[in-house]
C-alpha cells in the first residue's frame, strides 16, 4: 500500500473517532472486555470525593459488581449483565436472573440506596415495568443503563471508546507515513494540528491514564496524567530504580536521602553512571525497564496540604518566647525515613525547611534555612524576614500550628542555623536598615520600596531621622556645608563678624529638612540645626551684594573640618538640656567621635 493509500486510511479512521458516536459492537466484545468499560465509565462519572469499588469473582459477592461509597453515607450499586442485544427484551431467564441479583443485595449487610442496572440490550416496554415493580417491593431508587444509554456516556468519553477500538496498525501507520517528518507548510499551525492528533490518538490507549507530552531545548517530556480521582487506586504506577554511590559521591548521597528518604521539594540529578536499574511498572503506555540515561527525582506535594495558613512560636533557653510568625505551607513531602515540611514567610522570602521523623518524637529535627531577596518589596517584607531568621539562630523550641490547629512541636531547630558569621553581619545589616526605613517612610508618609544597594551614607540618614523623630539630638551624618538665604538688613555692619566670615556658634531652623536618601529626596519633618563654630564662605562677596539691597545664598562651612552640625527637634526633644547626644549604633559603621563641648537649645530659633 502506499504512503498516500496509509494517510487516507489513517484520516478516514480519525474522522469517524472524532465523531459523537462510539462506534462499538457491544455483542462481539465479551463479558470480561464490557465489565472494563462500564467500570471505567463508572469511574469518569462518579464524583471524585466517593469510594468506588469494583468486585473481582463475578457471583460470590453478594450479587453486587461496582459498589459506591458517598461521603454522606448513603451507597449505590451497579449491577453488570452482559446480556446481549441480539434477543428482544430479557425474557424469562434474565429476568430470574436480575430478581435474583437484586435480592441478594438487598439482603445484604448494608443494603444500597440506588441501583442501577447496566447491560448491553435494548429493554422492551414490559422489561421496565417489570424493573419499576421490582424495585418497588424496596423502595429503592434506580435507573437502567440500557444500550442508547452506554452509548451516549460513550460518546461523551471517547477516548474509553478508542481505548476499545485501538489497533496496533493505526499507531504503525502514523509511523509508516512519517507524519513528523513531514514539511511544516502552515508553521506553528501545523505543529498544534498535529499535536492534537496525537494527543487523542495517545487518550484512545489507556482507560484511566493520558500523557501530557513537552518538549523543552531538545528534551522530550512525558507525564501522565490521570483521566479520574481514582486512575492511581485502578491502574497504580510505580517507579523502581537502584542506585550506586562510590565515596567520593557524599555530597549526591547526602540529597537522595534527603528527596527520597525524606521527601525534600529540591529535585536531585542521579548521573548514568550511578543508575543500575530502572524500571515503570503499570500500565502499558508507561511501562518500561533499563538504564540508559540520568534519572532525576522529586517529590510533589498534594495539593490539599500547601497554602495552608501556619503560626509559629518561638521559644530560648527555659521556654523564654523570642516572637510569633505567620506563614503558609509550601511543601509536605513523605520518604522512607521521615518528612519534610517547608514553611514560607515574609512573602515566601524565607523558607524555613525541617525534616524529621514523625513516629519518633525525640529524633532530631534537620533544619535549613534559604532567603531570596527579589526587588520590589517594601521594607516591611524584608524587616520580617530578617528578623524571623536572626531569632530562629537563638531558638531552641519551636511550636507550629497548621489551620489554627497544633501540628507540633520541635527541638532543637536552631541548632547550626546559620552557621556563617559572615552572612548573619549581613542579616543585621538589612534588618537594621529595613527598621529604620520603616520608620522613616512613615512620619515622612513617603513610601517606596527596599533599595537593591544599601550605601553607609543613606543608612546613617535614615538612623538620624529615626532617631529625631524619636526626640533623640543626633550628629549629623555628612561633614556637609548646608546653605542658607540671606536679606539685606540694617545690622550688616563691619562689627558683625558673620557677615565678616569669621566663626560663629550658628542655630537655625531647617521647616521643611530635605535630604537625599537611597537615590531619593526625602522631605522630613521640620529640624533644628546647631553648630559650635560655622563661617561663611566667600562672606566679602556675600557681604556686598547684602548692603546693595539684594537678597544672597551662602554656603556655610565648619570651622573644624572633623566637627559635625547638631540636629533636632525642639518640639519632640525628650533629652535634657544642654543637648544630650545619641549615637547611631549601626553595623558595620563606626559613630563619630563625641565632641567635648556642650550645645543648648535657644528660646527663640532663626532661619529659613
Amino acid at each position: 500500500m502506499s504512503e498516500g493509500s496509509y494517510l487516507a486510511r489513517y484520516a478516514r479512521l480519525w474522522s469517524m473517532g472524532s465523531q459523537p458516536t462510539s462506534s462499538i459492537d457491544w455483542d462481539s466484545m465479551g463479558q470480561p472486555e464490557f465489565d472494563r468499560i462500564v467500570e471505567a465509565l463508572i469511574h469518569r462519572i462518579e464524583p471524585a470525593d466517593a469510594t468506588v469499588r469494583a468486585y473481582e469473582g463475578r457471583g460470590g459477592d453478594g450479587g453486587k459488581d461496582v459498589e459506591v461509597l458517598y461521603p454522606a453515607g448513603n451507597r449505590k450499586v451497579y449491577q453488570l449483565k452482559y446480556f446481549l442485544g441480539r434477543e428482544t427484551g430479557m425474557g424469562v431467564s434474565r429476568r430470574r436472573q436480575v430478581k435474583k441479583s437484586l435480592k441478594k443485595v438487598m439482603e445484604g449487610d448494608v443494603p444500597p440506596e440506588e441501583w442501577v442496572l447496566v447491560a448491553p440490550c435494548k429493554f422492551t416496554p414490559a422489561d421496565y415495568t417489570f424493573i419499576d415493580q421490582l424495585v418497588a417491593d424496596y423502595q429503592l431508587e434506580h435507573a437502567v443503563w440500557d444500550r442508547p444509554k452506554l452509548d451516549e456516556l460513550l460518546a461523551r468519553h471517547l477516548d474509553l471508546a478508542a481505548n476499545h477500538l485501538r489497533h496496533d496498525y493505526a499507531l504503525e501507520m502514523i509511523k509508516i507515513a512519517g507524519m513528523e517528518a513531514a514539511a511544516l507548510t502552515n508553521g506553528a499551525a501545523d505543529v498544534v494540528d498535529r499535536m492534537h492528533s496525537l494527543g487523542s490518538v495517545i487518550d484512545g490507549v489507556d482507560p484511566n491514564w493520558g500523557m501530557d507530552v513537552s518538549r523543552v531545548d531538545g528534551l522530550v517530556c512525558v507525564s501522565p496524567r490521570a483521566k479520574h480521582s481514582r486512575s492511581a487506586e485502578v491502574a497504580p504506577i510505580s517507579i523502581t530504580t537502584e542506585v550506586e554511590f562510590g565515596a567520593e559521591d557524599h555530597v549526591l548521597r547526602d540529597a537522595f536521602r534527603k528527596s527520597v528518604g525524606f521527601g525534600s521539594s529540591r529535585p536531585v540529578r542521579i548521573p548514568a553512571e550511578n543508575v543500575r536499574s530502572f524500571k515503570i511498572e503499570g500500565p502499558p503506555l508507561f511501562a518500561r525497564e533499563g538504564r540508559n540515561g540520568e534519572i532525576e527525582l522529586g517529590i510533589h506535594s498534594e495539593a490539599r496540604l500547601v497554602d495552608r495558613p501556619v503560626n509559629v512560636r518561638l521559644l530560648g533557653g527555659g521556654g523564654q518566647f523570642i516572637g510569633g510568625y505567620v506563614g503558609v505551607t509550601k511543601h509536605v513531602g513523605r520518604g522512607t525515613e521521615g518528612v519534610t515540611l517547608e514553611l514560607g514567610f515574609a512573602s515566601n522570602l524565607v523558607t524555613l525547611e525541617m525534616q524529621f521523623v514523625p513516629t519518633s518524637p525525640n529524633s532530631p529535627v534537620s533544619a535549613a534555612l534559604s532567603y531570596e531577596v527579589p526587588e520590589g518589596l517594601m521594607p516591611e517584607v524584608h524587616l520580617e524576614a530578617t528578623r524571623l531568621m536572626l531569632d530562629l539562630r537563638t531558638t531552641e523550641v519551636l511550636e507550629l500550628e497548621v489551620d489554627g490547629m497544633r501540628a507540633g512541636r520541635f527541638a532543637g531547630v536552631g541548632s547550626g542555623l546559620l552557621a556563617d558569621t559572615e552572612f548573619v553581619d549581613v542579616l543585621r545589616t538589612v534588618n537594621q536598615a529595613a527598621e529604620d526605613l520603616v520608620v522613616v517612610q512613615r512620619v515622612t508618609n513617603d513610601r517606596f520600596a527596599m533599595p537593591p544597594e544599601l550605601d553607609g551614607r543613606s543608612r546613617a540618614w535614615c538612623r538620624a531621622i529615626r532617631l529625631i523623630s524619636e526626640g533623640r539630638c543626633v550628629l549629623a551624618p555628612d561633614l556637609w556645608r548646608p546653605t542658607m538665604t540671606l536679606t539685606p538688613a540694617e545690622q550688616v555692619g563691619d562689627s558683625d563678624p558673620f557677615y565678616q566670615g569669621q566663626p560663629v556658634t550658628f542655630y537655625a531652623r531647617r521647616t521643611p529638612f530635605t535630604v537625599e536618601i537611597y537615590g531619593r529626596k526625602i522631605i522630613a519633618m521640620p529640624i533644628e540645626m546647631w553648630h559650635p563654630a560655622v563661617r561663611v564662605v566667600d562672606a566679602a562677596s556675600a557681604r556686598q551684594s547684602l548692603l546693595a539691597g539684594e537678597q544672597v545664598k551662602v554656603a556655610l562651612a565648619a570651622a573644624e573640618p572633623e566637627q559635625r552640625w547638631w540636629l533636632v527637634d525642639a518640639e519632640k526633644y525628650v533629652g535634657a538640656d544642654p543637648l544630650q547626644l545619641t549615637a547611631w549604633d549601626l553595623e558595620g559603621i563606626d559613630n563619630p567621635p563625641v565632641p567635648s563641648f556642650v550645645a543648648e537649645l535657644p528660646s527663640e530659633v532663626s532661619g529659613e
